[in-house]
């Protein structure tokens, strides 16, 4: 028989899963802003843009933008079933550093290229 000491088996460790170890947000939030003073007040400054392309047809644009409220990646996307032409799903991403933005970017870059899309 066991020893009444030891309990009845062996404890069980909690491993850190999935929803405990979530990522911290890349999203700028209000006390983030304090510290931003990277860019003059009411003045922004370009970082990057890109145009993503399948089969010779633009399908989507990543603008980034520096100001004094954070760092925004501005994103068009124009969906394959819509008619050329048509104007596309505009999208702002609003980030507490520009390294996070350009993070993002990269990412969603990626991403276009698996899907054999041309980046420019």
């Amino acid at each position: 028989d066991r020893n009444p000491d030891l309990g009845t088996g062996r404890k069980r460790r909690r491993h850190t899963g999935r929803a405990q170890r979530r990522r911290a947000s890349l999203s700028i939030t209000p006390s983030d802003t304090l510290g931003v003073e990277s860019a003059q007040a009411g003045s922004t400054r370009s970082l990057f843009t890109y145009e993503v392309r399948r089969d010779g047809r633009v399908i989507a644009t990543l603008q980034g933008q520096q100001s004094a409220a954070g760092t925004t990646v501005e994103t068009e996307v124009f969906p394959v079933t819509s008619a050329p032409g048509k104007p596309g799903l505009t999208r702002p991403f609003t980030f507490g550093t520009t390294e996070h933005a350009r993070r993002f970017a990269d990412e969603a870059l990626v991403a276009f290229e698996y899907l054999n899309c041309t980046v420019t």
